[in-house]
């Protein structure tokens, strides 16, 4: 649980220091990226929800209800919250593209008052490109969109411990066609450092973004914002 940051006058104004911290301090350029820290009132709202958490999510793994670390230990390569409390873990990352196509489909045809599509086969995605869906949010826990993959539709603070994969997340991306994706580091007695990718923006590798305190953000998310 994050501690709650001690108030102090000329110490909260030292933590201040360096807010837009722009993410090509690392190195490389992200376009549409930004790292810094979050203000006093977005750090003890984000607390509030961090106290708050349901604690490790229980997803459907291999025609069972498992915890996602149980999930993550039979081999599970890819998690997705197909809505909140509708988590759903595969063995490779095409099967859950597939499953989130064919979501998606389901999804605009209810909208649009029409029967459901068949969706066929997952799109082939080439080794170190993003795999993410229009409207989803995703993570990596390797660079170059490798690994163990996340990803969110449903709006809201989720607690990255929560999915086994606190300091993890090596790159990511929104495929939200509006509005930024945020990732943060609970951090006591500071301000929580956070990092925005914007619409439709990716971040192959994490050691390129600058870190507000020195370094880079590589394993260092513990929670986000969808």
């Amino acid at each position: 649980m994050k501690l709650r940051m001690l108030a102090a006058g000329a110490g909260a104004a030292v933590l201040l220091v360096g807010w837009a911290v722009p993410a090509q301090a690392a190195g490389q350029a992200n376009p549409g990226v930004t790292s810094g820290v979050v203000t006093p009132e977005e750090d003890a709202r984000n607390s509030e929800g961090l106290a708050t958490s349901d604690g490790e999510a229980t997803v459907l793994h291999r025609g069972q209800k498992v915890k996602i670390s149980t999930a993550w230990e039979q081999g599970a390569q890819a998690c997705v919250e197909f809505a909140v409390g509708d988590n759903r873990c595969f063995d490779s990352t095409k099967d859950a593209d597939l499953a989130t196509a064919a979501f998606d489909a389901t999804q605009s045809a209810a909208v649009a008052g029409k029967p459901a599509p068949t969706v066929g086969q997952a799109p082939t995605v080439v080794t170190g490109t993003p795999s993410c869906s229009s409207g989803w949010v995703c993570l990596w826990s390797d660079i170059n969109y490798d690994g163990r993959k996340l990803q969110w539709s449903a709006a809201g603070q989720k607690n990255l411990a929560d999915w086994t994969f606190r300091d993890q997340a090596s790159s990511a991306c929104n495929g939200k066609t509006q509005g930024g994706f945020t990732l943060y580091d609970a951090r006591d007695f500071m301000l929580d450092p956070e990092m925005i990718i914007g619409a439709n923006g990716c971040v192959g590798n994490f050691t390129t973004v600058g870190y507000p305190y020195g370094g880079n953000w590589n394993d260092k998310a513990d929670y986000i914002q969808v």
